[in-house]
């Protein structure tokens, strides 16, 4: 790969005035060269379309393309199909992104020669500001990493990093395959689904562990406003997800993954509908028959990510537990955005039963255990870690 091999960023962008230009200026301020930038109007009734224009006029690297709404798959499609770059990555209108995102994932990738990039999200929610970390390593996946990843891609139905098609660098001419596989009808869970389909191919995939995507949650975004056809959009996702593993040799254990996810998925929409996405909500992960059987119930949590937000609620709605303390190793990163969340190095200064490590992946439990061990004199007899049940 040349040192400036192009890179196409597709933008669809639907009634999103609001946000489009700090959207458009992270992209325009990325440090890697040779990006070219394409604008999918998709039938924007506010300013949008005209914002468009005006960084088109001004830009020889901005393109612009209005079209009658097809939602955002429709509108990726075309993008890509105009692309001109061996690279491709996708970033939604409301959203920003930082500065060396692109230089970042395109070195990894020609350095690893790896088949995608994947960065971390940040969740910007309000005032609200939440680092989403994988619970996995940096560095490369293969083979069996690659199937964990597909796992992961069906593991939640929101902004996991497996999930976003927005957080990651394509090579163009797969995407271009991949998409076309994707029916349009979809409306919903289709980042999802073409990242589950990318990865079926992959040999190699590297996941760095900065955090340069910024998702921006806006209630009147694509993603969350209603729709007519959730049943059908849902029905089809299932089916164009089943046919592309129907010859996977992990048929069995990823079809699991895939029933999980659409069961949530139609949990979550069903609330939507009725108008209960803030009061009712349906954890994916819950503590473990063996923890919750445990006789003494001091507890300290370690992790904040997913896992241990989720865990975090359920032991503070438990009668049998009482959480003494809650800790992370970005503690300082996050303090500003939970309170709650304290430095590891707290645990010296409390009496506690057991530390509840709430982390998914095995191996990074292991380590978080050697480390509180090793460093803050936690007996090993007190670390509890058991994989976390998922209920749907």
């Amino acid at each position: 790969m040349g040192g400036n091999s192009l890179i196409s960023v597709v933008v669809p962008v639907y009634n999103t005035e609001k946000f489009l230009r700090r959207c458009l200026d992270s992209i325009l301020a990325q440090t890697y060269p040779s990006i070219e930038m394409i604008l999918v109007d998709d039938g924007s009734a506010d300013r949008s379309g005209r914002i468009c224009d005006e960084y088109a006029g001004k830009y020889e690297n901005v393109k612009v393309i209005h079209k009658t709404n097809s939602g955002s798959i429709g509108a990726r499609k075309e993008g890509v199909r105009c692309a001109k770059g061996e690279y491709v990555g996708f970033v939604d209108s409301d959203d920003w992104i930082a500065p060396q995102m692109y230089e970042n994932l395109f070195t990894v990738m020609r350095n690893e020669n790896a088949d995608l990039a994947v960065t971390n999200c940040i969740e910007e929610n309000g005032g609200s500001i939440w680092e989403c970390r994988a619970e996995r390593k940096g560095g490369i996946c293969s083979e069996e990493g690659i199937v964990s990843l597909l796992h992961d891609t069906f593991s939640t139905y929101h902004n996991g990093s497996m999930v976003s098609m927005c957080n990651k660098l394509y090579k163009k001419s797969r995407a271009l395959r991949v998409m076309s596989r994707i029916d349009e009808r979809i409306r919903y869970g289709e980042d999802a689904l073409f990242n589950f389909i990318y990865l079926l191919d992959c040999e190699r995939v590297y996941f760095s562990e900065s955090a340069s995507y910024h998702y921006v949650k806006n209630l009147n975004s694509v993603c969350h406003s209603k729709y007519d056809n959730f049943l059908e959009s849902t029905d089809q996702l299932y089916k164009s997800a089943l046919e592309a593993i129907k010859e996977h040799p992990k048929f069995c254990e990823l079809k699991i993954s895939l029933d999980k996810y659409i069961s949530k998925l139609l949990c979550a929409g069903i609330n939507r509908f009725m108008g209960l996405e803030e009061q009712a909500h349906i954890p994916f992960y819950v503590l473990s028959p063996d923890i919750l059987e445990k006789e003494k119930k001091r507890i300290v949590l370690y992790g904040a990510g997913r896992v241990g937000r989720e865990f975090y609620g359920q032991i503070q709605n438990s009668e049998k537990m009482r959480l003494v303390l809650w800790v992370d190793k970005e503690a300082e990163e996050i303090k500003d955005t939970c309170e709650k969340i304290r430095p590891v190095s707290q645990i010296k200064r409390v009496e506690y039963d057991y530390v509840i490590v709430a982390v998914k992946a095995e191996e990074i439990a292991m380590d978080i255990a050697e480390h509180l061990v090793r460093d803050y004199g936690v007996q090993r007899n007190k670390i509890c870690w058991s994989k976390p049940v998922s209920i749907l």
